[in-house]
């Protein structure tokens, strides 16, 4: 079976105890900065990932949604700086109750069906920009 994990999870995976505990708390639609059908993921956080006990590792893939702004609320568009700002709260957070923290890659929605018109040349400058920046944020 090919595994489709990121190289750094199998890693941790192949090497770690021999038994897992996994929680997952992942929301379709869910956002770092805005609310939508739920709390944001800063407001999320703590509740999800920290106060959870034994936790020592959280993977977070938030931001698609962010740039997505489905309901076109101009008070909702975000930038990258906003975005990596974010990110890096929830890195701090995690940080400092001693939890190691993976971001995934914001994948680009060059063939989306599902919200036609949500790639445009400026969201894919932003999605890089926040893949880059988020990315040397964590070292």
């Amino acid at each position: 079976m090919k595994s489709l994990a990121p190289t750094p999870i199998c890693t941790l995976l192949a090497t770690g105890p021999a038994t897992w505990s996994f929680v997952i708390q992942g929301l379709g639609d869910n956002r770092i900065l805005h609310d939508i059908h739920s709390d944001s993921g800063l407001r999320r956080f703590d509740r999800d990932v920290i106060a959870q006990p034994g936790v020592t590792l959280v993977i977070v893939l938030l931001g698609t949604n962010d740039l997505r702004i489905r309901w076109a609320k101009p008070e909702e568009k975000v930038t990258a700086d906003q975005m990596i700002a974010g990110l890096k709260q929830l890195a701090l957070r995690a940080h400092t109750s001693g939890i190691r923290i993976f971001g995934g890659t914001l994948l680009p929605s060059e063939n989306e069906t599902f919200l036609p018109g949500a790639r445009t040349p400026q969201r894919q400058r932003t999605r890089q920009t926040v893949d880059n920046g988020s990315a040397r944020a964590a070292r």
